[in-house]
């Protein structure tokens, strides 16, 4: 009988003997659900400069007052629209491949162009997503400028559009004790609560708006989702759906039937959320909840985004996964952000 230590002489793991065990299939984590760039309308544009005109909500005082029996012709307040601007922005991933490479044989698919086709196309998408929410840095100037020649064209945000800076205004505010208000700066940890909800669609119903989407990141959503319809307890029990039929605890809220109307809530990876985890105990209040109304966001292409593969070069295939938009936020009073929004749910 051979020693039973020969039967491991090739070595337990893969070698020049053993076959390897390898699933032929790539575990791709990188998520690339886009949302707001699903959802928003989408319009073409004829230019890498796109204006439109926004008017403010006329004072109903000249109306409330009344006129005199027989009063003389006078002139009432004429407000002037105002000229909202974005550029376009290009967005793009180049994709690189070796002749060597495209003739071996991977695991997990069968042409490494095609794959890396597809890697650069969701990177694209994903990009474009956290585009339209995060603050651009940018004064909506770029590329041909005398000041920035060269540079590439940065668009406006949605956060540009609201403000660019976290100052309490009609549609940028600020989630303090229950309601909103208050200063970012001196705030302390708050969670976003309901009444804070309801007040800023007040304040948005108000200026003319009438929210129809809310986006919202996982640690905001959470916290939506915990809701129990009080308007002042704070930490009381969620309210908890049952669906004994399905033997189901539902603990989520995807909607809200408000006096303002129905409002969705929609969960963005892409909105910002606050640095601390979403279960720390951290004081970052970065995190921000838009409330948009969606058929007033446009997303105005000048080139759709596509592939188109490039000459080759040596011994190298090339392309590129490339396309051109600007985002158009009309009337930029009847959308609004909560900043200052705390992770803790």
């Amino acid at each position: 009988m051979a020693d039973i230590g020969t039967t491991y002489m090739y070595g337990p793991g893969a070698g020049a003997v053993n076959r390897e065990d390898v699933m032929n299939a790539i575990v791709n984590a990188d998520p690339f659900d886009t949302p707001l760039l699903n959802m928003a309308p989408k319009v073409p544009v004829n230019h890498t400069t796109v204006e439109w005109l926004e008017h403010t909500l006329d004072s109903t005082s000249g109306v409330t007052a009344g006129r005199r029996e027989g009063e003389p012709f006078t002139q009432d307040n004429v407000t002037v629209p105002s000229r909202k601007t974005n550029i376009t922005m290009i967005f793009g991933q180049h994709v690189l491949v070796s002749e060597t490479q495209q003739v071996v044989s991977p695991y997990g698919f069968t042409d490494t162009f095609l794959y890396e086709v597809m890697r650069k196309t969701r990177n694209v998408m994903r990009g474009i997503e956290w585009s339209l929410f995060r603050a651009s840095g940018s004064s909506a100037s770029g590329e041909g400028t005398a000041a920035t020649a060269g540079t590439a064209r940065i668009m406006k945000s949605i956060q540009d559009f609201l403000s660019t800076a976290n100052a309490p205004g009609t549609n940028n505010m600020h989630c303090d004790s229950n309601n909103i208000g208050g200063s970012n700066a001196t705030a302390s940890a708050m969670t976003l609560k309901e009444n804070c909800v309801n007040t800023f669609l007040q304040v948005l119903y108000s200026e003319g708006g009438n929210p129809t989407h809310i986006f919202a990141s996982p640690a905001a959503k959470r916290q939506i989702s915990v809701f129990d319809g009080s308007i002042t307890t704070a930490g009381a029990a969620a309210t908890v759906n049952l669906n004994a039929t399905e033997q189901q605890i539902i603990r989520s809220v995807n909607s809200l039937v408000t006096d303002f109307g129905v409002v969705n809530v929609v969960l963005d990876r892409w909105v910002p959320q606050a640095a601390n985890t979403a279960l720390g105990a951290g004081n970052d209040r970065d995190g921000v909840v838009f409330f948009l109304e969606l058929p007033r966001i446009q997303i105005g292409f000048l080139r759709p985004i596509r592939f188109k593969r490039l000459a080759e070069d040596g011994d190298r295939v090339r392309g590129m996964v490339v396309g051109e938009l600007t985002l158009k936020v009309l009337a930029h009073k009847v959308h609004g952000k909560l900043y200052g929004v705390h992770n803790i749910a």
